[in-house]
């Protein structure tokens, strides 16, 4: 890939593609998603059958 002089850490697309690509790969992104899978964790936990 051939990229202008001072362009190299530029982010490369649109806003859209922008915005998804700090949703895949920032920390703050990544932390929030391992929240969300231990609370969905939590809510599998108390739908279980298991004290029935």
């Amino acid at each position: 890939m051939v990229v202008k002089k001072g362009q190299e850490n530029k982010y490369l697309g649109g806003s859209h593609q922008q915005q998804k690509n700090w949703e895949v790969f920032s920390d703050e992104a990544r932390r929030k998603r391992k929240q969300d899978k231990k609370i969905r964790a939590q809510k599998q936990n108390r739908r279980s059958p298991r004290h029935r």
